[in-house]
């Protein structure tokens, strides 16, 4: 099994968040900046989450909602396994 860095997870975490940017901008169109950053603070657990849950979003207020229902917590220690 191979040795994951802090520099490994740094960079699967950004893939993610580019997948999710790409995936939202196509669903929703541009995203405000307050958004992005909100987006910007999810662990990466929230981050997979985030992307199933953007299948069911028809609008930017189906975004906030997800958002404020869910605030953005630390990653969990799984991450540093992955």
């Amino acid at each position: 099994m191979p040795y994951i860095t802090s520099y490994d997870r740094f960079q699967f975490k950004q893939g993610q968040r580019e997948i999710v940017f790409s995936l939202l901008q196509e669903r929703l169109g541009d995203l405000p900046e307050n958004v992005i950053l909100d987006i910007k603070a999810l662990s990466r657990p929230q981050l997979i989450l985030l992307g199933k849950a953007i299948l069911n979003f028809t609008s930017i207020d189906d975004l906030v909602n997800w958002l404020q229902a869910n605030p953005p917590l630390p990653d969990d220690l799984t991450d540093r396994f992955i």
